[in-house]
C-alpha cells in the first residue's frame, strides 16, 4: 500500500489505474475569509496591504489548532492526529507528485494549466527545475499582486515526482555491463590522463594534480 500524510500547505496529486486523486490540506484557507477578501483588494507593498494583512493574521491565528479552524504541527506536535491520511494500493499508483501550496500556484492561483492532470504531465516532461522556473517568471512579471492576488511576490515552492517504477518482468532488459577493469590497468589509464594534462596545462597544474593525488584528495 501507499500512504499519505498530508497536513499544512500540501498537495499530494496521485495518478492511478482507477483515476485520478487531489488530496490537499485547504481549511486554513477556510479561515478569516472576509480578512483574506478584504487583502486582496490592495496591492502588495502598499500601506493598506499591510494593515489588511495584519488583520487576515490575526484572524488565521485564532483558528489554528483547534476545532474547526486548520492544524500545524510545527506549533502542537499533536496537530498531526488531525492530518489528512489515507492509502492507495501501491501497484495501482502511475505516477504522483507533492507539492507545497506556492508550487500548487500554478493551478489553483495561476492557472498556468487547465487540470492538475496537465500540471503533472508537463511537470514530469520538463522536469522540476523548470516547472519551479515557471512560477518564479510568473511572480516576477506580477510583483504587486495585480494579476494574481495574493498575500506576498512570492512563496516556497518544493516540488517531487515520482513515477512507479515496472515490475521486473515488464522491465526493459539492461544491456550487459561491462567487467571492471583490473588495478594495475586503471592506474596506467590514470597515468596517461596525467601525461596528457601535462601537455595540455603545463607542469604546474600537473604537479598539483600529483600532489593532491598524494594527499588522497582526488
Amino acid at each position: 500500500m501507499l500512504r499519505y500524510l498530508v497536513l499544512g500547505d500540501m498537495t499530494v496529486v496521485l495518478d492511478t489505474t482507477s483515476g485520478f486523486q487531489l488530496i490537499a490540506d485547504q481549511r486554513v484557507s477556510a479561515t478569516a475569509t472576509a480578512e483574506r477578501q478584504e487583502a486582496d483588494q490592495h496591492l502588495i507593498g502598499s500601506p493598506a496591504k499591510l494593515r489588511a494583512l495584519t488583520t487576515m493574521k490575526h484572524a488565521e491565528l485564532a483558528a489554528r489548532n483547534r476545532p474547526g479552524g486548520y492544524w500545524i504541527a510545527a506549533a502542537s506536535p499533536a496537530a498531526i492526529d488531525h492530518a489528512l491520511i489515507g492509502e492507495v494500493a501501491a501497484d495501482s499508483v502511475r505516477r504522483f507528485a507533492v507539492l507545497t501550496d506556492g508550487a500548487a500556484r500554478t493551478v489553483d492561483l495561476f492557472q498556468l494549466y487547465g487540470s492538475w492532470l496537465t500540471a503533472l504531465d508537463d511537470l514530469e516532461r520538463v522536469g522540476a527545475q523548470e516547472f519551479i522556473r515557471r512560477i518564479r517568471a510568473l511572480e516576477a512579471s506580477d510583483p504587486r499582486g495585480a494579476a494574481y492576488p495574493r498575500n506576498k511576490v512570492s512563496d516556497d515552492v518544493t516540488v517531487v515526482v515520482a513515477r512507479a517504477v515496472l515490475k521486473s518482468a515488464e522491465r526493459t532488459p539492461m544491456k550487459e555491463e561491462r567487467p571492471l577493469r583490473p588495478l594495475d590497468e586503471r592506474i596506467a589509464l590514470a597515468n596517461e590522463l596525467l601525461a596528457r594534462t601535462v601537455g595540455a596545462y603545463g607542469d604546474g597544474m600537473a604537479q598539483r594534480i600529483q600532489a593532491e593525488r598524494r594527499a588522497g584528495a582526488v
